[in-house]
């Protein structure tokens, strides 16, 4: 859309639908010769000027009869803005001033980027914690075993065991079957040794 400068449009009255652009001074009245001629008893000869003062459009009554009512607000001078009302004996007018339409890329909003939140992952596998003890336990990194305190303490309290058979009830069962069999050979040696010798002094005798 083009740039559209000020204007008047007649809202209610004999010039309904009328539209005056405001391209300079203009002033409206009975008069003949002015900008905006309104043929109405109510209105003076010259009742009111529009003209535009810098960025703003602005509105004055010029003495008249019966007064000019903005927003059906009597006025002797007003700034107007866009959709203010001006009534003038029985017309009323409505201001419009539309500035020139942004562009497609102005009048868009900027998307903004959702920010990209960084979230650091920690694999590492950590170990489950170590259930507590309960009070007064020992842990078992903390009993030491000595053996040879153990086997001392084993031999030691062996009823009626010498050395030999405290040894031997430590070893394994073919160790110890033939162990037993070497004492008892040893034992029949012993005895046929004492027959021979007994034989012997018997015939020496």
């Amino acid at each position: 859309m083009n740039a559209q400068g000020p204007r008047l449009i007649v809202i209610e009255g004999k010039l309904k639908g009328r539209v005056f652009d405001l391209t300079g001074p203009t002033i409206m009245g009975r008069q003949e010769g002015v900008q905006i001629p309104l043929n109405d008893g109510k209105v003076s000869r010259e009742h009111a000027k529009v003209y535009q003062q810098g960025a703003e459009v602005v509105i004055v009554d010029l003495n008249s009869r019966n007064g000019t009512l903005v927003n059906d607000a009597k006025i002797t001078k007003r700034v107007l803005h866009p959709g203010d009302e001006i009534l003038v004996g029985e017309t009323r007018f409505r201001f419009e001033s539309a500035a020139a339409a942004p562009s497609p890329a102005a009048a868009a909003p900027a998307t903004a980027k959702p920010a990209v939140k960084k979230e650091v992952v920690d694999l590492t596998v950590k170990p489950p914690p170590a259930p507590a003890a309960p009070a007064g336990a020992v842990r078992s990194d903390q009993i030491v075993v000595k053996d040879r305190a153990l086997q001392f303490s084993k031999f030691k309290n062996r009823k009626g065991g010498g050395f030999l058979f405290g040894d031997l009830t430590q070893r394994s069962l073919g160790f110890q079957i033939l162990m037993g069999l070497l004492v008892i050979a040893a034992c029949v040696l012993f005895v046929l040794l004492g027959i021979e010798v007994a034989g012997s002094v018997r015939g020496g005798g």
